[in-house]
């Protein structure tokens, strides 16, 4: 198996890869690990969120109707999040919020200290891929959440009417 990936990779790359011997990295197999678990995250999550709807049939024995209900405002609930998370992220109320930054701190002055300490905290670079990737994350999981959910609730329309 680890062959014909080497071959198939072999073939995209070029040969002069092969010519230059930098083919270690074809055989990392760490990197097939990684794609691996990203597949079954992609799997295992919509599997759980499918279980959890129809545990909470069984749970609190609600009738079709009531479910499909309750799933759609869920759904549609994550979905007004993973859109705010991505209007925010996108910078596109950035002008509105600094504005309201700079309203608060004629209202309330701030120490030169704690000035300081904002701008340092506004200016890292850590601190602000953290915030990136949280939010990146957040947008994703509430999507897929909300995508799901409103589908199982259209899934439950057509045999509630059948």
């Amino acid at each position: 198996m680890i062959y014909h990936l080497f071959l198939l990779k072999w073939a995209k790359r070029g040969s002069e890869e092969l010519e230059t011997g930098r083919v270690s990295h074809l055989f990392d197999s760490s990197a097939l690990l990684n794609k691996g678990l990203k597949k079954m995250k992609k799997v295992i999550f919509p599997m759980f969120i499918i279980l959890f709807w129809i545990g909470t049939i069984a749970f609190l024995h609600l009738s079709l109707l009531e479910w499909i209900n309750v799933t759609f405002l869920i759904g549609l609930i994550s979905g007004l999040i993973a859109t705010s998370v991505k209007i925010i992220h996108s910078g596109f109320l950035h002008l509105f919020m600094s504005g309201f930054k700079k309203l608060n701190m004629t209202m309330m002055p701030k120490s030169r200290s704690l000035q300081q300490v904002d701008e340092e905290l506004e200016n890292n670079e850590d601190i602000i891929q953290f915030k990136h990737n949280l939010s990146m994350m957040v947008y994703k999981v509430t999507l897929q959440f909300s995508i799901l959910t409103i589908s199982l609730s259209v899934i439950g329309l057509f045999v509630f009417y059948n």
